[in-house]
């Protein structure tokens, strides 16, 4: 089934897999391999061979059990990578067809792109992750003391907010080149969240 024929069904699928699921396994594994401190005793290294039942490797280590999904923490973090990455999803899920807008064109392929324009699509989607880093922002200032690292969560939302208004306004929507270095400038700022939150 060609889903790209179907641009809500489309979205909503990779909103779904790529912003929801897929996020909440790495971020359980980036936080297991880093093993904060500022987390529960068992995050501490042992000095044992991987084959060693008390080494973090081995399936019956807590450290590995948990990475596996065998213990589910609803936490502040959780719930702001849930929100802050099904909206980025959401947003890729629009764009990733405005380099292919005069193939889809050719092909009869209905899409976002191709309906709205290049120029509304990306004005649209740099609003909307624009909007996400404010809250991103405004979650790290306004949480609870100690919720989150809040100078790197705020900073670096910031920073990425910056980065993307900036490529924004590089756009030009009639160039194909200027759109692929657009689309490509909003998936860099994707794997840079995939840096960042484990750090949060």
């Amino acid at each position: 089934m060609q889903l790209k024929r179907f641009p809500l069904a489309a979205g909503l699928t990779i909103a779904t897999c790529r912003g929801f699921l897929l996020n909440f396994g790495v971020y359980y594994a980036t936080r297991e391999a880093r093993r904060s401190p500022r987390h529960s005793p068992r995050h501490s290294l042992p000095s044992h061979p991987p084959s060693h039942p008390s080494h973090p490797s081995h399936p019956s280590h807590p450290v590995t059990r948990q990475a596996l999904g065998l213990t589910f923490l609803w936490n502040p973090a959780v719930s702001f990578l849930a929100r802050f990455m099904t909206v980025y999803a959401c947003v890729i899920a629009v764009t990733k067809d405005l380099p292919d807008i005069e193939g889809d064109k050719a092909g009869g392929i209905q899409t976002f792109a191709l309906t709205y324009g290049a120029k509304k699509v990306a004005g649209g989607a740099a609003a909307v992750l624009l909007l996400n880093y404010v809250g991103a922002v405004a979650t790290a200032l306004l949480a609870a003391p100690g919720t989150f690292r809040r100078p790197l969560m705020a900073g670096g939302h910031a920073l990425a907010a910056a980065w993307l208004w900036r490529s924004h306004r590089k756009l030009d929507a009639d160039s194909p080149s200027s759109i692929q270095e657009f689309y490509k400038q909003i998936w860099n700022l994707f794997y840079f969240e995939y840096m960042l939150y484990p750090f949060i």
